[in-house]
């Protein structure tokens, strides 16, 4: 129950700092001359941060098999904000949301994981 909850908080702060850096590239897209052709890229380097969280959480958590718990769990944090982005802007969620490019803040997750087990509690 004890490691469930600090996965559940880990995925919370891996969401916020989702948001948080979406926001900080929303402002940055609005009073700059960043180009917004750009902005995909943008937000898979959001999710890579995120996920790379998510991945240092759970390797540390999970200790020896940190590849398999940083990728499963950045899979499903990935998993949880494409449904929480189509619910938002209504859209029918298909295998379409996800291409190949989603492939990236996955691995960041994976290799976190190993980084994750690595670390010192």
């Amino acid at each position: 129950m004890e490691r469930t909850l600090k996965l559940c908080k880990g995925g919370l702060i891996s969401i916020a700092i989702f948001i948080v850096i979406t926001i900080l590239i929303g402002i940055l897209l609005k009073f700059t001359s960043m180009p917004e052709r750009l902005s995909d890229i943008y937000l898979i380097i959001a999710l890579s941060l995120s996920c790379a969280f998510m991945g240092l959480y759970s390797g540390n958590l999970f200790g020896q098999r940190g590849l398999i718990a940083g990728l499963f769990f950045s899979t499903i944090l990935l998993g949880v904000i494409l449904i929480i982005t189509a619910l938002s802007y209504q859209a029918p969620i298909s295998s379409e949301m996800f291409s190949l490019t989603h492939l990236i803040p996955l691995v960041c997750g994976a290799c976190s994981g190993i980084v994750g087990t690595n670390m010192k509690n």
